[in-house]
C-alpha cells in the first residue's frame, strides 16, 4: 500500500475512523453500460456514483487543520491561476491526510463504492487539493478552519454560465488513473455549478451530470475511462476538494495508467520515482505469485501449463514499455514548457491536426519521419512503436491508446504523429514537430 512515513512537525489531529468517518452509501451507482462505454481488460463494470457521505463534522475540520497552514502552503502550493491553489505531495507533510487515505476503513468505503478493492496509486496522488476563493490576494489569508458560509451574489455572467458552451475548471479529458475519489471540504450551502459533467459515447452534447458533492460527502469516477469535465462553482467564497487516485489492488489486473495530465507541470523526478516504483513493484507482485504458483505445482505433481506464463510475460512487456514511456525527458519537457507553456504542450494535438490537414503535408511528413528515425536518437523507441502498432492494426489487430481505440483507416495511413498522439506524449509530439520544421509550415 502506497504510504509515506511523515514525521510529525507540528500538532496534528490523529485520525481515527470512528470519529473522522461518517459513511453513507451513495443513492446510485452508474455502470459504464448505463453510460455507453464499452468494458475491456482494464475497466470494471462501474463507472461512477451520486454524492455518498464520507467524512463526519469533526473529520472535515480535522482534515482542513491539517492542509490550512503556511507550512502545507509553502511546501505543496501551486499557482495556476488567480485566485486558486493546487495542492499536491500532500501526504509528505500531513500524516492526518496520508493515514485517512491509507487507513484500511477508508480504503473498504471506497473499494464498496467501485465494486472492487483498490489501493492508492502512490504517494504523491494522496489528497490532491484544488483551492478557489472568490476574493484577490493571498489565498491562504482568505481561508479559515471553519467551512466559509458566505454567500457570494452572482454576476450575470455567472447566472447564465453554461459549462458546455462557456469555460470549466478542467475541460473535458480523461484522468491519468483508472479511479478517483473526489471528497468535498466546503460548504455548499451558497454554492452554484460544481457538477462533474459525463460525456455518453464519447458525444459531448449527451451528456449525464452528477451533482456535486456537498460539504464531508464524496463521489468516486472510473475516470481514466470516462470522459468527463468539472463544471465552475459560484455563490460561495471558497470551495476546497481533495481528490486521490486509485487502481485495483488484486492480483492478475494491470491498468493502463498515464502521465500526460501530469507531465507539463509536475515535479518530474519526484513524479517519475514514484510512477516508477509503483509500476515495477506492481510488476514483481505479479512475478512472485506466478512463482508461487509453479512452485506450488510442481509440488503437487501438476502439470505445468504453458500459456499462463505466456500470457503473463506479454502483460508484463506491455506493461514495462507503458512504464518507460511515459517518463519523457525531463530536458524536453523544460525547453518546451519555456516556449509554450503548460497549456501548449496540451494542444500538441491541434498543432497535429493543422499539419495533417495542409496541402501536401504527406511529403512533408514522410520526410520528418526518415528524420525522427535517422537523426533523433531520443526518438528511436518511440518510432519502433510507431512500426509495430501499425502494422498490428494493419494487419486488422485493433490496438488501445489512451484517447482510445486505435484502428487501421483505409482512407488515412496511420502516422508517426499519431501514434504520439494515441498514446498521450504530447512534449514528444511536439519536440518531433518543432526539431524537423512541421511546426514552422503551419506558422506556430
Amino acid at each position: 500500500m502506497p504510504s509515506f512515513e511523515v514525521p510529525c512537525v507540528h500538532q496534528e489531529d490523529v485520525f481515527d475512523p470512528k470519529i473522522h468517518l461518517d459513511y453513507s452509501p451513495a443513492e446510485r451507482t452508474f455502470t459504464l453500460a448505463e453510460w455507453g462505454i464499452q468494458e475491456h481488460e482494464y475497466t470494471t463494470p462501474i463507472a461512477g456514483c451520486t454524492p455518498f457521505r464520507l467524512l463526519s463534522f469533526e473529520g472535515v475540520m480535522a482534515y482542513r487543520r491539517a492542509i490550512l497552514r503556511k507550512d502545507v502552503f509553502d511546501q505543496c502550493a501551486g499557482h495556476p491561476f488567480p485566485g486558486t491553489v493546487t495542492l499536491r505531495n500532500l501526504a509528505k507533510v500531513s500524516k492526518f491526510v496520508n493515514d485517512f487515505w491509507t487507513h484500511p476503513d477508508t480504503l473498504s468505503i471506497i473499494s464498496d463504492a467501485l465494486g472492487i478493492k483498490v489501493v492508492a496509486v502512490m504517494p504523491t496522488e494522496i489528497g490532491h487539493t484544488n483551492i478557489q476563493v472568490s476574493g484577490s490576494g493571498d489565498v491562504l489569508s482568505q481561508l479559515k478552519i471553519q467551512p466559509s458560509q458566505e454567500a457570494r451574489p452572482l454576476t450575470k455572467e455567472e447566472e447564465s454560465y453554461d459549462p458546455l458552451s462557456g469555460s470549466s475548471v478542467i475541460p473535458w479529458h480523461r484522468d491519468s488513473y483508472p479511479f478517483v475519489c473526489v471528497l468535498m471540504l466546503s460548504d455548499t450551502t451558497h454554492m452554484k455549478g460544481g457538477e462533474t459533467y459525463v460525456s455518453a459515447r464519447d458525444i459531448q452534447a449527451a451528456s449525464i451530470i452528477i451533482r456535486g458533492p456537498g460539504l464531508g460527502t464524496a463521489v468516486v469516477l472510473q475516470g481514466g475511462q470516462v470522459k468527463h469535465l468539472a463544471a465552475r462553482a459560484f455563490g460561495s467564497a471558497e470551495r476546497i476538494t481533495t481528490i486521490t487516485s486509485f487502481r485495483a489492488a488484486e492480483l492478475g489486473r494491470f491498468d493502463d495508467s498515464r502521465l500526460a495530465n501530469l507531465r507539463a507541470y509536475d515535479n518530474l523526478p519526484e513524479l517519475y520515482s514514484q510512477w516508477s516504483l509503483y509500476r515495477l513493484k506492481k510488476m514483481r507482485d505479479e512475478i512472485d505469485a506466478a512463482v508461487r504458483k509453479i512452485e506450488s505445482l510442481d509440488k503437487s505433481g501438476i502439470t505445468f501449463v504453458h500459456q499462463e506464463t505466456e500470457a503473463l510475460c506479454e502483460e508484463l512487456s506491455k506493461y514495462s514499455q507503458r512504464t518507460a514511456r511515459q517518463m519523457v525527458d525531463p530536458e524536453i519537457r523544460d525547453g518546451l514548457a519555456r516556449k509554450y507553456g503548460a497549456k501548449g504542450i496540451a494542444e500538441a494535438s491541434k498543432y497535429w491536426q493543422l499539419i495533417r490537414a495542409m496541402p501536401q503535408a504527406s511529403p512533408k511528413i514522410a520526410e520528418a519521419t526518415r528524420y525522427a528515425e535517422d537523426s533523433m536518437p531520443r526518438m528511436k523507441g518511440y518510432t519502433f512503436d510507431w512500426c509495430q502498432t501499425r502494422a498490428r492494426i494493419q494487419r486488422g489487430s485493433v490496438e488501445r491508446g489512451t484517447q482510445g481505440l486505435i484502428v487501421w483507416d483505409d482512407k488515412a495511413d496511420y502516422l508517426l504523429g499519431d501514434e504520439l498522439e494515441a498514446q498521450g506524449l504530447n512534449e514528444i509530439l511536439l519536440w518531433w514537430l518543432e526539431e524537423t520544421g512541421l511546426m514552422a509550415a503551419i506558422g506556430a
